[in-house]
Formats: C-alpha cells, sequence, structure tokens
C-alpha cells in the first residue's frame, strides 16, 4: 500500500489515480472534485463528485476499461493523499 501526494489545480483536472482500487483524502482548503473517466475532462468541466476539505473516500474503478479518477478544485491549488491498493 503505498500513499503519494498528488497537487490538484483550481483551473484544470490532475490525474489522481489509474490504480483499481484504493482511497484519497483532500488536504486542500478548497472542495474537491473528483470523476472518473478514460480520458481527461476539459478543463471547462466544472461538474463532478465533491468531496470537503479533510474529507476521504474510497474508490474502486474498472481498469479492464483503463479509467482514472481524476480531481479538480475551483478555486486555490491544495494536495490530495491518494493511497492505492
Amino acid at each position: 500500500m503505498a500513499s503519494q501526494i498528488v497537487t490538484v489545480q483550481g483551473d484544470d483536472w490532475t490525474q489522481l489515480s489509474a490504480a483499481e482500487k484504493g482511497c484519497f483524502e483532500n488536504q486542500a482548503g478548497a472542495t474537491l472534485l473528483y470523476w472518473v473517466s478514460d480520458v481527461k475532462p476539459d478543463a471547462a468541466q466544472t461538474v463532478g463528485h465533491n468531496l470537503r476539505h479533510l474529507g476521504d473516500v474510497g474508490f474502486q474503478v474498472n481498469t479492464s476499461l483503463s479509467m482514472k479518477v481524476w480531481g479538480r478544485t475551483l478555486s486555490n491549488a491544495g494536495n490530495v493523499i491518494v493511497t492505492e491498493y
């Protein structure tokens, strides 16, 4: 089980993980939006599942479809701790 810190931006999507399953914790000072998709969402997309500051969520994706977990904020940049299983 390896953890890494991923910095997310307020103006574009950042890949959080391509692992099949794991969890992430929002350390950013803003609400984190996250999305699961095989391709990077357009920077203009400002909808997604949301996770408040210091919240954490588990994920499991179907890697046979090459899905990835993406994240962004709508304001300031911040860190997300990603733990892949």
